[in-house]
Parts: structure tokens; C-alpha cells; sequence
């Protein structure tokens, strides 16, 4: 029946449209720099956060407070945060230009540092006082570039309550006939109205500049008593409920709880839970996609005694904070990374006393958290209970945030999750968890698609991923260099968040099997470092990422010529079935996503640039002596090569591995490659158009390497616009090819013959020498050029230190280039064309333009990895991601 099949089609359509508005789900990451100014092991700096950032969508830097006799915003900590002291607010509204889509908020309030709120409310009771207040706000932000602010305001609290059976409940009860409920605030009404009126004007005073506003309601600040919720909520781009502290030794210090439970236990006191409280505010119209839930990073601790009893089952009698720990170096409070720490393992196994591990106990019901406990010895003595957060119940209340299509989640305070990965060897895990959960969106869509498809409607993917694919690459013998060029594993890891896929490089052939192997079987394979191993289980912190191996490329030469072996394998069926059974041997055994099939073909012959003169000699010597032949049996390797790669696609087909062809510089695609019949077989085309010109395949004359489009009076087709259309116009989709993009400069050394000015091209004599962390003639990463541009170390030097000159690319077409004129003795002369971020962009921007699959990255490794050039890892990369 098609209208069954329709309502099914629908109702997926609307979960759809709920995952779609689940994807913008806000991640607010708190910093309380206060943590900054703690000596030791719980002193977190803004750069031990960077790592954090790529998973969030605003960092709201605290705290600021009110000047009690001004009633102005400030700083608490001025020669932390203002220009005249280390400049905080500046450096952290700066991280926009690493993060372009990060919103950077102010924090003010908070309760921490246990301000009176009275004077929170004297400042309401004043219209004068709410203007000199939001007028503070307004300098404050526009000032030091602020996106926003976040009112954390101090209203009072509730008192404690302890938690009582029924019968303690009913006696309770009985006791309010004489005594009456506690009053919070004789004036409450009044405040109410009066916080109503300063969002009111504070959201009136931003308007014009876009600020954003949001409040959190900090823990036990009771919302129906100091907030008009229908009036407010419009005010408001957002409202972060900070249900956690419910329980803590300071407030409860006889009774052990759990301290942030996603929905209310059995006897507790109503609404001290996530649920209870998000539920208030839905009640009274709040938007569902305004309300943030806050997830705590931390734990509360409570010393144990003689009356706790032995099962540790909350709620249990205690005696008040437990002792604190070395990072936090507070009673009773614990980061995750300490709190890992007093977990059992192989460090702790064995200890006894107050190192002895906690007993954990997780939360199947995924509702309460879980907790872990160390019971007092026999002189009462080391006991120990402590309810805590974990990447698990932070996960859990992701997927609460999710299923109720609410606007996201906090981390409450970034300094406390585990930033060291000292735990597991993540960093952040707790923010990483919580935000994987508010991502798993795609396989519904897949759901979607698959029942459309039964409908009869296509449904094609824009491309595999979310938007254009990023590919990155990392040459894996980089991790084996010594000194400043070498680059690990862990040194790539922060480029991950903007890359979509993550190619692996490189395997070879091996010239007697015809098999796929590692070009270095110890630091790749099980059996040595295992690296393979390791880049693969990287999706597990970056779920949405893709690992492929590569194979070929210019790095697999152990022969003389090792192109031929490219060439051999391709004439022989049971070789090329040989290739075939050993890649998915390899992708199967170590978890790779896909094969980036990086092909040797022989490679054009390097052609000098010439005017008409030379153009008219060069022609006629070619009456005489002909074309010069590549491959005399390049029509069959075509064949074979179009055979091998639809082997491939088989083969990978029941394991739905990807495949993915690199064409590399100067390869003639005209005489190898079959595009009709190759395009449909492969999932895309990484389109290598750089390294047209280098000094080794041209050392007599230095040239752009990687032009978007023609130079006047050069070779033909060497450059990106027409390798995009020689693939399109035999009808591969654009959204299949993919433009590459190097990370590093080629340079020539110039000469007496050189001229003056620079304008390619240029007359050279070979490579120019080589570079501190590369270590090649002639090739440098973008940090190695980047010192060698003009800069305030390098203003003073001479010769071979001297600075280039560089000269930027207006017409957005053939990219920089910088040189160093010789001297007298035709000594120290350098002329290198590069990529920068700003060429990078430009490319990223025409793949952008012609609706192009998306950009590779070639090499992470080569990137400014270490931010040595101007404080941004991986400029490259992410001015390439940020234009598209």
C-alpha cells in the first residue's frame, strides 16, 4: 500500500528533521581562569585547552564579578585578564582566528568564590545601577572582541534538606504547621521583576552588535521564585541549568548522594535532578532548543565512618569532605583525572590506606551517575565515597539532551576534565563523549534514505560526509626523523577535528610477490611499533572520521626505476589478483576505512618555458626526431589499470571499504588513465596539481609549483583549473574530485643571471640548500618558510639568515613567492614558491565555487604543526577547512 509506505516515509522524515536540528546542538565549554593561577599540578593555562576547542561552539571564559560600590562589570583578577596585566580576555578572543566558527562568551557570576549575593539583588533594585551595569557589559565585550555574556547571577539558595523516609517526611511535615516555611528573600517579587527588566535592557543594548545573551541557573537557585520564565525566555539565546552540586560535603556534610542524577531518585527532594528542572522550564514555554544542560567534569567526596555502613549504596551517613587531591587541592572535590586516578589499576592494585583504590560502581539505569567508595579501616580511618561524572554518564546525558531535542550541553570547567589524557590517553574525554553522543544523527538519515529509496524517490548524497571531504595526509616515516622534523601520531592528533578523512602513508609493492606491504614493517605492523594500528583506532576519538591506507606515491623507490614494477604487476592477472587479496588483507586485519590507490606511472618529461622563438626551434626539431614515448605499451597498461581498479571495487564491496585514486605530478592522464570507465569505480579523485615545477625536474629555472590556473607562456595543463576539467568533461562528478593542496615550498638557488626582481620564471642553478627540519635541498614545510620570511628575529641578520622578500599573489590565481637575491659572490640567493594559508584558502574557495568534492591536505606532517610561525598548529589546514 503506497500510503503506508508514505506514512513510514514521513515519520522518518520528521526524525530526520530532529537529527538535522540536533546536529547544531551548542557545546558551551567553561574555562574558570582562576585555574591559571593555581601552582602545581591544577595550573591550566589557555593553550592546555586549545586541544579542546575544535569540539565546541562557544568557550565562556570566567569569571567576572560586580564592583560592589560602582556596580560595574570586572574582572576578579585584572593582572590576569586586562591589557595592562597578561592581556586573557585579548588572547582568548583571539582564538576565533584559530576556531572561526568558536563563539567566545564572558562568564560573570558564578558562585565559587562565595560573593554575597546581596549585593546581586541591591543592584536589580536599582534602574541606575542596571544601566551603569550593562553599559560596563557593552565596554567590556566591545572592548576585547566578546561575542557575548553569560549571567550566572547570584540569587539565594535553598537550604539544605536532608533526605528522610516516609515517616521522617510526614514528622517534617508536621513540624512546618508551628514553624512555618523558611522566606529566601523577603523581596523576591520584586527581584523577579527587576532581573525580568535588566535582561530586557541588556538584550536591547546588544542588539545592535549581535551579542549574545544567555543566563545559567546555578545549582539551587530556585527558578519559580526569582525568574519570570514566559518573560524572559525571549531575552535569551540560551538557558544553561547547571543541575549538578545537588549534594555536596559542604552544603550536606553528614549525608553522602549522588551529586548530579539525570532523573530523581526514590525519597529525595523533588527537582534536584536534570530532568525535574529542565521539565520546569519546558512547563512555562521555554524553547526546547534554548535549554542547555550542564554537565559537571568533577566529583564530590565525602570521608566515610563507622555509620556508613559497608555497601556504600547512597544515601549513607558521612563526616564531611573527604581530604583533597593534589590537582584540585580541595576538600571534598575532585577533577576526573583524580578521581580516575583513585580507580583500580595496575598502579594502585597493591596499595593500602589512603591509596588504597575506590570500589566503582557504575549506573546500568543510565539515570543516577556512578559513585565509588574505599571503606575506613579498623581505626576508621581512610574511608572514602564519591559521586562522580564519567565519559559514560556524560554520554548518558548527551543522549538525554538529544532525545528531547534540547539546544545542547555545557562543560563545567574544561580545567577539570582530564586535559592531560594523563587517565586513558585522551584528552578531554568527558567533553569528547558528550559531544560524540550529540552526533550520531547520520544513521537515521541512512534509515531515511534507504525507505525513500523504497518509495521510489533517489536520494543523492551531497558526498559522503556531512559537507566537502578534507583529506589529510600523514607520512608515517615522518614519526622516524630526528630532530625538529620529526612528527608523531600525537603531534597530528589536533588536526583530526577538521579532517574528514585521515590517508595513511605509505605502503609499497613488493617487486617479487606483487603484494601490498609496509615500506617499514617495523614502525607500521603488529609485529614492530604497530602504527597502523594506532591510526586506526584514532576514530574511536574521532567518530566521524575515515582512515585510509595509501599505497605508491613517490615514496615507494627501492628500486631504480619503480615505476616498473607499477607497470608489471598491472599485465598480469593472478599479480593483480595477488595486489587485490593482500590491500583487503590489510584494510581487513587493522581497521582501515578504505585504499587511496596513489598510482606510479611514468611521468611526463620536464618541459622548459619558452617564447615563440623557441617554441618555433623546438618544432622543428621535432620534425626530425619525433615524440618522445613514455610507454610503448601505454594502451594496455590503461586497460589493465581500468581491471585493477574494478578488482578492487569488487573485492571491497561486501565490506564497504572505500576506494580512492591520487593522481600524482605529472602524471598524463590522457595516456594512462580510462576516466569514463575509471570514475564510476572509484569514490574519488585526489587531484595532486602541485610540484609542476621543482628543482629537481627543473633545476636551470624556478617557477610557481602549484598554480589554481595557467601562467601566460607555460605548459599546458600544469596547473589545478584544467587537471579539474580534464577529469569533468569526460563526466566525473564534481563532487568526486578533490584538489590538492601542498604544505610545503619548493626552492631554487639563484644566480648572477637571476636578475633582480624576482618575476618567475626565473633563472636558477639547482636546489637551494636545505632546511633545519626537513632536511632536503630544495624542499622546506610551510614552518620552515614562514622563519624565513621577514620577522622581528630575523630583521637583523645577514647572508644566509637574511630574510626573503615575499611577494603576495592579488589575483588569487598562481599563489606567493619570496626571494633572496645573490650576493657579490653569487652566494645565499634563494627563490621559493609555497603555499600559505591565504593561497590555501583561495584554492579551498575555487574547489568551493565549482561545487568540487573537497581539498587534500599533503602533508599534516608539513603543515606548521608546532604553531611556531604565528601561534596558530596547522594554519594550512585550517584556512583551507574555514573557506569551505
Amino acid at each position: 500500500m503506497w500510503w503506508k509506505k508514505l506514512g513510514v516515509a514521513l515519520l522518518l522524515v520528521v526524525a530526520s528533521s530532529q537529527y538535522v536540528q540536533s546536529q547544531q546542538a551548542k557545546v558551551l565549554c567553561y574555562y574558570d581562569a582562576a585555574n591559571f593561577l593555581i601552582e602545581g599540578l591544577g595550573k591550566v593555562s589557555l593553550a592546555d585547552i586549545d586541544v579542546a576547542l575544535p569540539f565546541c561552539t562557544h568557550l565562556v571564559y570566567g569569571y567576572a564579578g560586580i564592583d560592589v560600590e560602582t556596580n560595574k562589570a570586572v574582572s576578579r583578577q585584572p593582572n590576569l585578564d586586562l591589557d595592562t596585566g597578561k592581556g586573557n580576555y585579548r588572547t582568548v578572543t583571539q582564538l576565533k582566528s584559530k576556531y572561526p566558527s568558536l563563539k567566545v562568551l564572558l562568564g560573570l557570576g558564578g558562585y565559587k568564590f562565595s560573593e554575597p549575593s546581596i549585593k546581586y539583588l541591591t543592584l536589580l533594585e536599582s534602574g541606575a545601577a542596571r544601566i551603569t551595569f550593562i553599559n560596563s557589559v557593552y565596554s567590556l565585550l566591545k572592548t576585547y572582541g566578546f561575542d557575548g555574556v553569560d549571567l550566572e547571577w547570584q540569587f539565594p539558595v535553598n537550604k539544605p534538606k536532608k533526605v528522610r523516609s516516609t515517616l521522617g517526611g510526614v514528622w517534617h511535615g508536621f513540624k512546618k504547621v508551628f514553624s512555618g516555611d523558611s522566606v529566601l528573600d523577603e523581596k523576591a517579587d520584586e527581584h523577579r521583576e527587576e532581573f525580568t527588566a535588566l535582561l530586557r535592557e541588556l538584550k536591547n543594548a546588544f542588539r545592535s552588535d549581535g551579542y549574545l545573551l544567555g543566563i545559567t541557573v546555578l545549582p539551587h537557585v530556585n527558578s519559580s521564585i526569582f525568574m519570570d520564565i514566559p518573560a524572559i525566555v525571549n531575552y535569551l539565546d540560551f538557558v544553561n541549568i547547571a543541575a549538578y552540586d545537588q549534594q555536596t560535603p559542604l552544603r550536606n556534610k553528614k549525608e553522602a548522594d549522588h551529586a548530579a542524577p539525570l532523573y530523581e531518585l526514590t525519597d529525595r527532594v523533588p527537582g534536584n535532578n536534570v530532568d525535574g528542572q529542565v521539565r520546569q522550564w519546558l512547563s512555562q514555554n521555554a524553547p526546547s532548543t534554548k535549554i542547555i544542560v550542564s554537565i559537571p567534569t568533577y566529583g564530590r567526596g565525602w570521608k566515610m565512618n563507622g555509620d556508613s555502613g559497608i555497601t556504600g549504596v547512597p544515601p549513607l551517613p558521612a563526616d564531611g569532605p573527604s581530604n583533597p587531591g593534589s590537582q584540585t587541592q580541595t576538600e571534598g572535590f575532585y577533577s576526573w583525572a583524580e578521581v580516575c586516578a583513585m580507580l583500580p589499576n595496575p598502579s594502585n592494585t597493591a596499595l593500602k590506606g589512603a591509596e588504597a583504590p575506590l570500589r566503582k560502581v557504575g549506573d546500568p539505569t543510565k539515570r543516577f551517575g556512578s559513585y565509588a567508595f574505599r571503606l575506613p579501616d579498623s581505626n576508621g580511618e581512610h574511608g572514602m565515597w564519591v559521586s562522580y561524572e564519567d565519559p559514560d554518564t556524560a554520554g548518558n546525558k548527551a543522549g538525554y539532551v538529544k532525545a528531547k531535542n534540547l539546544g545542547g550541553i555545557a562543560i563545567n570547567d574544561l580545567a577539570y576534565d582530564d586535559f592531560r589524557g594523563s587517565c586513558a590517553g585522551e584528552k578531554f574525554p568527558i567533553l569528547r563523549a558528550a559531544k560524540y553522543r550529540l552526533n550520531m544523527w547520520s544513521v537515521r538519515l541512512s534509515i531515511l534514505a534507504l525507505v525513500l529509496g523504497v518509495l521510489g524517490v533517489s536520494v543523492q548524497a551531497q558526498n559522503a560526509t556531512t559537507g566537502p571531504k578534507v583529506l589529510c595526509y600523514y607520512n608515517g616515516n615522518r614519526s622516524l626523523t630526528d630532530g625538529m622534523g620529526k612528527v608523531t601520531v600525537s603531534d597530528i592528533e589536533l588536526a583530526l577535528p577538521f579532517c574528514t578523512h585521515l590517508i595513511y602513508g605509505y605502503a609499497g609493492i613488493n617487486a617479487a610477490t606483487y603484494r601490498v606491504s609496509s615500506l617499514n614493517e617495523d614502525l607500521d605492523l603488529d609485529s614492530g611499533k604497530s602504527h597502523y594500528r594506532a591510526v586506526t583506532t584514532l576514530k574511536r576519538r574521532y567518530p566521524g572520521l575515515k582512515v585510509f591506507l595509501s599505497v605508491g606515491n613517490y615514496f615507494d623507490v627501492a628500486e631504480e626505476k619503480p615505476f616498473e614494477k607499477y607497470l608489471s604487476l598491472l599485465e598480469s592477472g593472478g599479480s593483480r589478483t595477488a595486489f587485490v587479496n593482500s590491500a583487503y588483507s590489510l584494510m581487513k586485519t587493522y581497521d582501515f576505512d578504505g585504499l587511496d590507490l596513489a598510482w606510479q606511472f611514468p611521468q611526463t618529461k620536464p618541459k622548459r618555458i619558452r617564447g615563440w622563438s623557441g617554441k618555433l626551434w623546438h618544432g622543428f626539431k621535432k620534425l626530425f626526431t619525433g615524440d618522445s614515448i613514455l610507454d610503448p605499451k601505454a594502451d594496455e597498461h590503461r586497460e589493465e589499470f581500468t581491471a585493477l581498479v574494478r578488482d578492487l571495487k569488487n573485492a571491497f564491496v561486501h565490506d564497504k571499504f572505500q576506494l580512492g585514486y591520487t593522481q600524482l605530478p605529472h602524471v598524463n592522464q590522457t595516456i594512462f588513465l580510462d576516466i569514463p570507465m575509471l570514475r564510476d569505480n572509484i569514490d574519488y579523485v585526489n587531484i595532486a596539481a602541485y610540484d609542476q615545477q621543482t628543482p629537481e625536474r627543473n633545476p636551470k629555472e624556478g617557477d610557481y609549483a602549484a598554480p589554481i590556473y595557467e601562467p601566460s607562456e607555460r605548459v599546458k595543463g600544469n596547473n589545478v583549473d584544467d587537471k579539474v576539467k580534464a577529469w569533468h568533461s569526460q563526466g566525473t562528478p564534481l563532487d568526486k574530485i578533490v584538489v590538492g593542496i601542498a604544505t610545503y615550498a619548493r626552492g631554487w638557488r639563484l644566480i648572477g643571471e637571476s636578475g633582480i626582481t624576482g618575476v618567475p620564471p626565473i633563472p636558477a642553478d639547482g636546489p637551494s640548500p636545505p632546511g633545519p627540519y626537513t632536511n632536503i635541498p630544495g624542499f622546506y614545510s610551510f614552518g620552515e618558510v614562514c622563519a624565513k620570511l621577514p620577522n622581528p628575529a630575523n630583521a637583523n641578520l645577514k647572508g644566509s639568515e637574511y630574510p626573503l622578500r615575499k611577494i603576495n599573489d592579488p589575483t588569487k590565481r598562481f599563489g606567493p613567492y619570496a626571494f633572496r637575491i645573490s650576493d657579490e659572490n653569487e652566494e645565499h640567493g634563494v627563490w621559493l614558491s609555497y603555499e600559505d594559508p591565504e593561497s590555501a584558502g583561495n584554492k579551498a574557495a575555487y574547489v568551493k565555487a565549482k561545487g568540487l568534492g573537497g581539498v587534500s591536505i599533503n602533508d599534516l606532517g608539513l603543515d606548521d604543526f608546532r604553531g611556531t610561525c604565528s601561534g596558530d598548529k596547522f594554519p594550512i589546514l585550517r584556512a583551507a577547512k574555514y573557506r569551505l
